[in-house]
């Protein structure tokens, strides 16, 4: 019989891994880009990224997940044209250059609001922390250094103007969740969650907070914690399907199925049949419940929706052990 159990077990080790593995990474004549999209008051809405070479040979669309980062493996080496696409925000076309080199190349873009606009509305789109308000001039300034270091792709200026901002001001939600992006980006979580534990703790309104701990509990394995985060992130805003996917995944990953279920006929309702990371939660569930077949179909429909996601290798990988399985019955 089919040994459903160890294929969920591969699901949920891998499926939240956003920080490559060496393996991941490539070498020679392509790698991976990694990055994310702020926009300068520190917050990640959910962006369309589209990725094209000079030459149209390749070209690439995505979403930014719920923590506004993003992972495009088998990137050739070259020049490369990315459009940013956004509700509220100027659709803006950046260049972007992949070096020669081996581990991922970081990446990191800034989008425009859309004027004019009221301070109330962008706030409230932009998921802005009130008590980001509050920080000083000279918090703010060295805050905006650390986005133009991001943006410049300069990590070491840019963390340590972030925390200078803390050192202004430590109680800045926006500085806080910054940092704890770095840490994650660069592979110790660990270090990241107290500082998004602060961020909420300061502005318990902080929905980015929230939702980027909820993100990088469940890539530790914390189900429980990151179910508690995305359920306070959904008390803020229900209609972002990103914690809807961070709930359904925490719920999978503790056998409560039942609000897994809930989660993707949310994320249908929000995202239509646009999600691919909906298929990937589908196939969770259909695994946990011994649905094989099922599982096997949302994966084929997943492949083909997003055949260069960062997770098709994974997605394969559960087919071909699916096909094996079957064989040996």
């Amino acid at each position: 019989m089919l040994r459903v159990p160890l294929l969920l077990v591969i699901l949920l080790i891998s499926f939240f891994s956003t920080v490559p593995t060496r393996a991941q990474m490539g070498g020679g004549g392509s790698r991976s880009v990694s990055g994310s999209v702020v926009t300068r008051a520190g917050t990640s809405p959910t962006v369309r990224i589209t990725v094209e070479s000079q030459n149209r040979s390749f070209n690439r669309t995505l979403l930014t997940d719920g923590a506004g980062s993003f992972t495009l493996s088998g990137v050739p080496v070259g020049t490369y044209y990315v459009t940013l696409e956004a509700d509220g925000f100027l659709p803006q076309r950046e260049t972007m250059e992949v070096p020669p080199g081996v581990g991922p190349h970081l990446v990191q873009f800034m989008m425009k609001v859309v004027p004019p606009r009221s301070v109330a509305a962008a706030s409230k789109e932009a998921h802005v922390s009130l008590a980001a308000l509050k920080a000083p001039p000279a918090a703010i300034k060295e805050f905006l250094a650390g986005e133009r270091a991001m943006e410049a792709r300069k990590w070491k200026d840019a963390r340590e103007r972030y925390e200078k901002a803390l050192e202004a001001h430590p109680d800045f939600p926006h500085a806080l969740r910054a940092l704890a992006l770095l840490d994650f980006l660069e592979g110790r979580p660990q270090a990241a969650i107290p500082r998004l534990r602060r961020a909420v703790e300061v502005d318990g309104s902080y929905f980015d907070g929230h939702l980027a701990l909820a993100h990088i509990l469940n890539a530790t394995g914390a189900h429980d914690d990151a179910s508690a985060a995305a359920s306070k992130a959904l008390g803020l805003r229900s209609d972002v399907w990103q914690a809807h996917y961070e709930l359904g995944f925490a719920a999978l990953a503790t056998g409560k199925l039942e609000v897994t279920g809930e989660s993707i006929s949310k994320m249908q309702a929000l995202g239509g049949d646009k999600i691919p990371e909906t298929l990937l939660l589908r196939a969770g569930l259909n695994l946990k419940r011994q649905r094989v077949e099922e599982a096997r179909t949302e994966l084929q429909a997943f492949l083909r929706m997003a055949p260069d996601h960062q997770f098709a290798a994974l997605a394969k990988q559960i087919l071909a052990d699916i096909e094996n399985g079957s064989r040996k019955n």
